[in-house]
């Protein structure tokens, strides 16, 4: 009875409260108490001298010994990193590293921890970098507001797409909170419930209120927090839509909401006409598993399609009667001033209504094809599916995959047009996965510029930038995209003149064009030239890039601008543009660290310390600090 009271104490109350940490050390401290306390009950009443004193003497000093280690290692013992507790070595350390690698991964350099918390069911924490902000369960990222938005976005948008008029929806796995916002966005939507098992999850909606627009806050969402499966059993509502996104396959659980019963509790939660969404990741997971939920699926909703968000991830969407789309309905959502236009424009490259089915990737037909390919059987009482994707976690990679399913569509594309399927690809600029579909929509509409451009754009992250010379010069009298690629690649060169003339083509060009991009590039060319009122204006005005997808924010161009003013540009301009970019991008490591120059270089050296005490969250720490701060409280110049 004490060892199950202890777990279950332990488990369950200590480390939620305390965390693994100081619960460790709690038990250390009852170890030590109670070694102390036996060795002074065992010494009671024995007299001083006797036979059975000189026996017990040896075993009560051991323990007063051992008692005391284990007072000081719980007392003075060093806290635990939460920052290396959290880095999931086991998914993002994989491959053979050199002693120089694990330094930098141990460092998780340029990375800063803004939340963590040990719950009942898992580890989570938020981390924040360059990029942007991550949410990881257990050291995986499993949400975040970059990277997964366009999966966050598309599996509130499937179900819905596919089912006019929704008014109830629910949620299963919280994550960034992005697709509880989607489903909530929708015209007439009246109720959203989230289903999390894990209370942490819910806590770190705070951090990235920036992309779920609060949606915890709304008076028609609510979250439960519980077992999917145990949820939808308990509740008797019926939905209109419900979107299941847990995490990864391989991990331990997981996959018991992968199986037909599951799928079976889902469907007597689903009213008649509703629509099922489930998503799948394609990386480090065969066809045959992909196929193996599509069947599991499909046993339970006849009707199956197969829609992508990128080359790594698919959603599954099944109902029980046929899935058709309203053309009017679609408009509301993501047509010009639909609810969902602007998230299904900057992340998911649809920018009509008629685009969005350029994400289609397998009709009923092409799902019907691929439950042939599934060669595994996952139920309750089988649950094998864990098991034989875990077998493929080494791999790496998703075109194969990707490329193996769209193959299953056979001459004729599920949505009717390659060139849908290839725009579809294009969200992600420069994705190598989409060179395939994108060379051939060119090599089909060869007088189409937005296809030499992108196919230039990938060639461009491939390294080859022959391509674009020879394929871009004959579009750039008309596109400014072409010449905003035109002048980067200029740019990148060291060819000063003709970059700027490109660019400032593009900018004229209209509002299409990455203008953040262009006006990034245009400062760096600025302070190349010294011209450091012109850059720093045209700095200010790259900060306020988006940020998505379809216009990211330009780092690598301010990186090399920024650097060039806080080198050799005037002192006080510097400063005060490092102090703007931090307040826009305070998770960019890289700004706190030339801020900190740029204050040295101003005399503000209280400004410097806090930049490099900073830079310490972020695993950066400048040998040369203390030595730049003493130089400049002595007024000395760097």
């Amino acid at each position: 009875m004490g060892s199950i009271a202890g777990a279950v104490l332990t488990g369950f109350v200590l480390v939620v409260a305390f965390g693994t940490d100081l619960t460790l050390r709690l038990g250390l401290l009852v170890s030590a108490a109670a070694a102390l306390g036996l060795a002074a009950l065992a010494a009671r009443g024995v007299a001083e001298g006797s036979a059975q004193h000189r026996r017990l003497r040896a075993r009560v000093l051991g323990a007063g010994v051992l008692a005391s280690a284990g007072l000081v290692a719980a007392l003075g013992a060093p806290r635990w990193s939460t920052r290396l507790i959290d880095l999931g070595p086991a998914i993002y350390a994989r491959e053979p590293m050199d002693r120089a690698a694990v330094e930098t991964f141990l460092g998780h350099r340029g990375a800063r921890q803004l939340a963590y918390r040990e719950g009942r069911n898992a580890t989570v924490s938020v981390w924040e970098s360059g990029p942007g902000r991550s949410l990881k369960v257990n050291g995986k990222a499993d949400a975040s507001d970059h990277g997964d938005m366009d999966t966050e976005i598309m599996l509130g948008l499937a179900p819905v797409a596919a089912r006019p008029q929704a008014s109830t929806a629910l949620v299963i796995g919280y994550g960034s909170g992005v697709t509880a916002r989607v489903l909530a966005d929708v015209p007439g939507m009246r109720r959203v419930r989230v289903v999390e098992i894990e209370p942490a999850v819910l806590a770190m909606s705070r951090y990235f209120e920036h992309v779920n627009d609060t949606v915890l806050a709304r008076p028609g969402v609510a979250a439960v927090v519980d077992d999917a499966r145990s949820a939808l059993q308990l509740d008797p509502a019926r939905y209109d839509v419900i979107s299941s996104e847990p995490s990864n396959i391989w991990l331990a659980g997981v996959a018991t909401l992968y199986t037909p019963e599951f799928y079976r509790i889902v469907r007597r939660r689903l009213a008649d006409d509703g629509v099922f969404c489930q998503w799948v990741q394609l990386y480090q997971v065969p066809v045959p598993v992909v196929a193996g939920v599509v069947r599991n699926i499909r046993t339970v909703f006849p009707h199956v399609e197969v829609w992508f968000s990128s080359p790594g991830d698919v959603l599954i969407v099944g109902s029980l009667k046929p899935l058709t789309y309203d053309a009017a309905w679609l408009a509301r959502l993501v047509g010009p001033g639909g609810a969902l236009g602007g998230l299904a424009r900057e992340y998911l490259a649809v920018d009509a209504p008629e685009q969005y089915f350029g994400h289609l990737l397998l009709d009923s037909i092409g799902a019907a094809r691929l439950v042939e390919r599934a060669t595994i059987v996952h139920r309750d009482d089988r649950p094998r599916l864990e098991f034989v994707a875990a077998r493929r976690f080494l791999d790496t990679g998703t075109e194969g995959v990707f490329d193996s399913l769209a193959a299953l569509a056979g001459a004729a594309p599920a949505h009717g047009s390659p060139l849908l399927f290839a725009r579809a690809l294009t969200a992600r600029r420069g994705d190598l996965a989409a060179w395939r579909y994108v060379e051939a929509a060119r090599r089909q509409r060869p007088d189409d510029p937005f296809w030499t451009v992108h196919a230039a754009a990938i060639r461009l992250g491939a390294g080859d930038t022959t391509f674009a010379d020879t394929a871009l010069a004959r579009f750039v009298p008309r596109s400014a995209d072409a010449a905003l690629l035109a002048g980067l690649v200029a740019a990148k060169r060291g060819q000063g003149e003709r970059a700027r003339r490109l660019l400032a083509q593009a900018l004229a060009g209209g509002a299409g064009v990455d203008s953040a991009e262009a006006k990034a590039a245009l400062a760096t060319l600025a302070t190349r030239d010294k011209r450091w009122a012109d850059a720093a204006a045209l700095a200010r005005a790259a900060f306020a890039a988006e940020g998505t997808l379809r216009h990211p924010y330009p780092r690598a161009w301010l990186a090399e601008a920024l650097t060039r003013m806080v080198q050799a540009g005037p002192a006080a301009s510097a400063d005060s543009l490092l102090a703007d970019a931090v307040r826009g991008r305070p998770g960019w490591s890289t700004l706190h660290e030339l801020r900190a120059f740029a204050a040295l270089r101003m005399g503000r050296c209280d400004v410097a310390v806090k930049e490099f005490l900073l830079l310490l969250d972020f695993g950066i720490e400048r040998d040369d600090g203390p030595d730049l701060v003493m130089r400049c409280r002595r007024g000395l110049k760097l």
